[in-house]
């Protein structure tokens, strides 16, 4: 029922987006604040070409021109509790995937941007034409070349569609797809999703 898809959309925007508690991702927590605050400190260090001081500030690394491949507790599964949350929160709204559905995330410390890489195992077989088409009739959505170098801060800020680019195929027609997903995480974040997500549920019930 339409009442029932509507209701966990805004069960998990209640949960998540309006929660200022929340391990993880809240714009506007301290945490939030402190990890921009490291990021700037670190960088006019390193710029300076000084050494950093000790690891502190809750980060297990350096932060600024850095890459972290843990975000998290591991947890006994060997998923990070990041990782299971993101997990958790995509079945909510799309239900369970029968084929399955993983995940992996890394911290690349940026002022602007979320950026992620799918691989996704379809039902029937498709070409590359065939799922560029389905993106670009989307209004959510815009399709960039796939020769084209996107990055957070030259092309997502302020842009209030998800770029979408590298769609590719390892093996021509099959049923498997990759692509390339680029946000403004300021203008297109869980707010503005769960309610398009219950315009789009509306429209197809």
């Amino acid at each position: 029922a339409l009442d029932e898809k509507v209701r966990r959309v805004l069960r998990l925007y209640f949960r998540t987006t309006m929660n200022q508690h929340r391990a993880q991702g809240f714009l506007c927590s301290d945490d939030h604040y402190a990890a921009a605050r490291k990021i700037a400190g670190e960088g006019i260090v390193l710029l300076k070409n000084s050494p950093l001081p000790k690891k502190g500030q809750g980060f297990s690394a350096q932060v600024a021109f850095n890459l972290h491949t843990l975000t998290g507790t591991v947890e006994d599964n060997g998923y990070t509790d990041h990782e299971q949350t993101v997990k958790t929160e995509v079945s909510r709204i799309l239900g369970k995937f029968e084929r399955g559905f993983d995940i992996t995330t890394v911290q690349v410390p940026v002022f602007y941007g979320h950026t992620i890489s799918v691989n996704a195992d379809l039902e029937e077989s498709v070409s590359v034409d065939d799922v560029t088409e389905v993106f670009k009739k989307s209004s959510y959505v815009t399709v960039k070349d796939n020769d084209e170098n996107l990055t957070p801060v030259e092309d997502v800020i302020n842009e209030r569609t998800v770029l979408v680019s590298r769609i590719r195929q390892n093996i021509k027609g099959s049923k498997n797809v990759s692509f390339v997903c680029m946000m403004d995480n300021t203008r297109r974040g869980e707010a503005i999703s769960c309610v398009e997500i219950v315009k789009l549920i509306a429209q197809n019930i």
